[in-house]
């Protein structure tokens, strides 16, 4: 018992990392969502949430996975959703788990959890303003040189958020 307490442990501290949101809900959900830990992959991971409430926009959410690189060595890599925001056709929680099975079910970026709250809780009007999550750990560097950083990812932190 007490090998898979420590197993699970690693586990959950080196391979995976989470980031947890109510969507901006106010508490009415809560979502679960990991992907593998920088630990291992040497990528920081983000979600990005963003919608439109405009006509021409294509109903549902579209999910696309991006990466940036540092030095030629990728360092974030993240899924971009874009969300409906229209009254007639706003988006849920159930949307956004649906398009993350469809869309990436080959990537290595998990599906989200619904861990508490109604699935058809409509997300999509709070993105109208772009928000970015990044899931824990944080990076933190320290310099090798004039020019060169080594950089690495903190055992314990709290994820990012950025509102555009």
């Amino acid at each position: 018992m007490l090998i898979l307490a420590l197993v699970v442990t690693c586990y959950r501290t080196f391979c995976r990392v989470t980031f947890v949101s109510d969507l901006g809900t106010n508490g009415k959900v809560s979502v679960r969502f990991s992907a593998p830990s920088p630990w291992l992959s040497g990528t920081k991971t983000f979600l990005q949430l963003s919608s439109f409430d405009r006509e021409g926009g294509t109903a549902g959410v579209r999910l696309h996975i991006n990466t940036t690189n540092r030095n030629g060595i990728p360092a974030n890599r993240g899924v971009w959703a874009r969300l409906d925001g229209r009254p007639e056709t706003e988006s849920t929680v159930a949307d956004l788990i649906k398009a993350f099975e469809l869309q990436m079910k080959d990537e290595d970026v998990g599906i989200p959890v619904l861990q508490y709250g109604d699935p058809n809780t409509p997300i999509g009007r709070n993105y109208l303003k772009a928000r970015l999550h990044f899931y824990s750990p944080d990076w933190g560097s320290f310099p090798t040189g004039r020019t060169s950083w080594i950089w690495f990812p903190r055992l314990f932190s709290e994820g990012e958020t950025e509102t555009f």
